[in-house]
């Protein structure tokens, strides 16, 4: 597979293949898991909290993990 291929250097078509029952090796340990999937999330609502008050925000005031 070509790097590029399917978007994101070919890292669209591992995404898909991963949550589809077709796991691929992952010696780097690089794949996220529901935690890293959560702090993503609660990075997104600090930003906009932050950006609608113009303070900063914690994100274990709006979520603890």
């Amino acid at each position: 597979m070509a790097t590029g291929e399917g978007g994101h250097g070919g890292g669209d078509v591992r995404m898909l293949a991963d949550l589809f029952g077709e796991r691929a090796e992952d010696p780097l340990g690089r794949a996220a898991d529901a935690t890293d999937g959560a702090r993503s999330l609660v990075t997104g609502l600090a930003a906009n909290r932050s950006f609608e008050t113009g303070l900063p925000v914690r994100t274990r005031e709006l979520l603890d993990v």
